[in-house]
């Protein structure tokens, strides 16, 4: 039809049997099949002849098809036919397990070994610096003024990099045409930041027990 208007009919046993078409619709997956098709409303009289079940997680499957069948009342045990995608679903279980524990190791990975070269980085800062913080402890700064002061440097470095690094992966992932969800691109910049803030700690703590007159000496 060229438009949502008209009649579809049936010849049965019965005689002619017709429907008027009132409107249009689009099926949605898994149920694409159905756009070529007419939905009309049942008879108390129908008898099913197609039962199909969705669900959410490839685990489902064995328990749907469990709980489902036995509530089915087929005349003949051989007039039941079931179909599921029982080793389509076991593969798709092994699979996400397998990329999940995969994504967890390689994303702890990278915070190490980031917690690494931030820990590094802010050593050298300190080491750099000391003369300025020996200078700011010999003019009454307190050791956790300096292990504030240390952390806050680390801190705004790291902000920085997190939305420089997260924006440029929302980039990247909508050139590919991957849509990263908002609260993973959220849950992991805070998790970079954290690492970042713990890492710098040790240095601060390090910068802030030094002897301010021997650091001193070195100007």
């Amino acid at each position: 039809m060229d438009a949502p208007f008209g009649a579809v009919s049936r010849v049965t046993t019965k005689g002619l049997t017709e429907w008027p078409v009132v409107g249009q619709y689009r099926a949605r997956d898994p149920f694409g099949d159905l756009s070529a098709g007419v939905v009309i409303a049942g008879s108390p009289d129908l008898v099913a002849s197609n039962l199909r079940i969705v669900v959410t997680t490839p685990d489902a499957v064995a328990t749907a098809m469990a709980a489902v069948v036995p509530l089915i009342d087929a005349p003949q045990a051989s007039d039941l036919n079931v179909t599921a995608p029982l080793s389509l679903a076991e593969l798709r279980s092994g699979v996400s397990s397998d990329l999940g524990a995969f994504a967890r190791t390689l994303l702890w990975s990278v915070l190490g070994l980031g917690a690494l070269l931030v820990a590094v980085v802010t050593l050298a800062d300190v080491l750099v610096r000391r003369t300025d913080l020996g200078r700011r402890r010999a003019l009454g700064a307190t050791r956790a003024t300096i292990v504030a002061l240390v952390v806050f440097w680390a801190g705004f470095a790291a902000t920085a990099g997190v939305l420089v690094g997260t924006a440029t992966g929302l980039v990247i992932g909508g050139q590919l045409g991957v849509a990263v969800p908002a609260d993973f691109g959220v849950g992991v910049a805070v998790l970079a930041l954290m690492t970042s803030v713990t890492a710098a700690v040790p240095p601060a703590f390090f910068a802030a027990t030094r002897d301010p007159a021997r650091e001193l000496r070195t100007l």
